[in-house]
């Protein structure tokens, strides 16, 4: 199979493709204008969404059918669900944002579970010896207690829940080869 490998790399990049991609081609970036609005209003998001829409050469009565995706937190992804509802009976696709795709960002998706891993598993102040929870955990190595559980900082508190995993289940094969070591006296390495 080796010595098809170039062949076959070859024919995916030629005959193989079904829409080839100029590598020459760059792409243009722009950068969005910020504004003052609070998208946790409704309202407020609707005059956010067409500002952005304006600054991409999308406006009433002008525009190019096309979709627009807009990304957000749980909260502002919810809020342009609702807009869309709410804007539904329009009979313009732009007032009514049927071209409107909200996105659940996937960095707040993963916050979130972050934050409710901890939640879930810190442990009360009480049971600070239970060496079942990540309070223990985070004791015994010198780690400090997230100011607020359900909103912890992502890289330090998502390292500490790898480096606890991972300890974990080095402890796991500990007491596995243990128990093999004892059951048939092989020293397993």
């Amino acid at each position: 199979m080796r010595n098809l490998k170039g062949k076959v790399s070859e024919l995916y990049s030629t005959k193989g493709t079904k829409k080839k991609i100029n590598p020459n081609r760059k792409s243009k970036i722009y950068s969005l204008a910020t504004n003052a609005k609070n998208e946790a209003k409704t309202t407020e998001l609707k005059d956010t969404l067409l500002d952005f829409f304006g600054q991409l050469g999308q406006r009433q009565g002008d525009y190019t059918r096309r979709l627009l995706i807009s990304g957000g937190n749980g909260a502002t992804f919810d809020m342009m669900v609702q807009l869309k509802q709410y804007m539904q009976f329009h009979k313009d696709d732009f007032e009514s944002f049927a071209l409107l795709v909200p996105l659940l960002e996937l960095w707040h998706l993963a916050w979130t579970d972050l934050s409710r891993l901890y939640e879930a598993h810190w442990g009360e102040k009480l049971s600070s010896n239970d060496p079942g929870t990540l309070r223990n955990s985070a004791a015994e190595i010198g780690r400090k207690e997230p100011p607020k559980l359900n909103k912890v900082d992502y890289y330090p508190y998502m390292q500490l829940a790898y480096l606890v995993l991972d300890v974990r289940m080095l402890d796991c094969w500990r007491c596995v080869t243990n128990w093999m070591y004892f059951i048939t006296g092989l020293i397993c390495e």
